[in-house]
């Protein structure tokens, strides 16, 4: 059984005067298995999987976390385009504003 890759896109669209943050992952690292949609807004989102590949617009970072909740020891913060190393699994995933 070969190992499944999740690859994360996650997409800032701008409207008036709100902002929305829509993140969507791929079950195959090649983006040709089925579209997910997480969800909307900077906040924690209990989902679990597999990461190798993070794809964030602007001013944007997904953390990684080892446990539910956005909490845990190990965790993989990233922004832009991201090549992790190593696959990271995942018990949870939060998307906050990308500071310098």
């Amino acid at each position: 059984m070969q190992p499944t890759f999740v690859t994360f896109s996650l997409v800032l669209l701008g409207a008036a005067n709100a902002q929305l943050q829509r993140a969507s992952y791929w079950s195959t690292a090649d983006r040709n298995g089925t579209k997910t949609i997480i969800g909307d807004g900077f906040r924690c989102y209990a989902m679990q999987g597999k990461v190798k590949h993070v794809e964030t617009e602007k001013m944007v970072q997904a953390i990684f976390y080892d446990r539910a909740g956005c909490t845990g020891a190990h965790s993989i913060q990233t922004w832009g385009t991201t090549t992790l190393d190593e696959t990271f699994s995942f018990q949870s995933v939060e998307l906050s504003k990308y500071e310098r």
